[in-house]
């Protein structure tokens, strides 16, 4: 007799914990895993680290602020797109409280992440930020606007067209390649999607 094992899905959460820890729940999802809270805490850390360093070699002429941000941002991004795309995240950001409206306005909210780079490293490209930004609202209203048996594979294609965008229509800061690419990821492709929260282990079937 075959045995196989059946992947173990579950969407019930604990409520969150209180003090720091309920605050760690909330960002990470309440339920997880000690695996899954170092893959969520330290690969963002290991991304602002990298960033940062790559910004001392790439773009020697930075400041402090320019430093600062460069981090904050590779640290926040990196860590929206494994939190978004773990279990713990799937539980927690798709929720029945967590509706299309309120995913819509945590894309508008990362706004604020192009006006940033558009002001500290682009002498406050506004065009720079009008084409990046637009995109994000536009790519944010088909996704969400989907029936959810179309988000994912419109999802995908959405985020394709970002990558023309940043290839070939807008021009990256020096050292900050990778923010564009990466923003997408964490808002088109990690929180938006509803996916099957898995559990570690399985249900054994003959």
């Amino acid at each position: 007799m075959r045995i196989r094992v059946q992947p173990y899905i579950e969407w019930e959460y604990p409520r969150p914990r209180f003090g720091t820890a309920g605050i760690v729940d909330r960002i990470a999802g309440p339920g997880a895993t000690r695996g899954e809270r170092i893959v969520q805490f330290l690969l963002p850390l290991v991304a602002a680290l990298t960033a940062v360093w790559y910004g001392s070699y790439a773009a020697a002429t930075w400041n402090t602020v320019q430093y600062v941000l460069c981090g904050v941002l590779a640290f926040d991004i990196v860590g929206g797109i494994v939190t978004g795309a773990s279990s713990p995240g799937k539980r927690w950001f798709h929720r029945p409280e967590r509706d299309s409206l309120w995913h819509a306005s945590f894309g508008v909210l990362h706004l604020v992440h192009p006006l940033a780079v558009a002001l500290v490293f682009m002498e406050g490209d506004l065009a720079w930020f009008a084409l990046t930004g637009g995109y994000l609202l536009v790519g944010t209203a088909v996704i969400l606007a989907s029936p959810l048996h179309l988000r994912r594979p419109l999802a995908f294609m959405v985020y394709t067209g970002s990558l023309v965008l940043a290839l070939y229509i807008v021009n990256a800061p020096p050292a900050l390649e990778w923010f564009v690419p990466l923003l997408y990821v964490k808002l088109f492709l990690a929180l938006p999607l509803r996916e099957e929260p898995y559990r570690p282990g399985g249900c054994r079937l003959g």
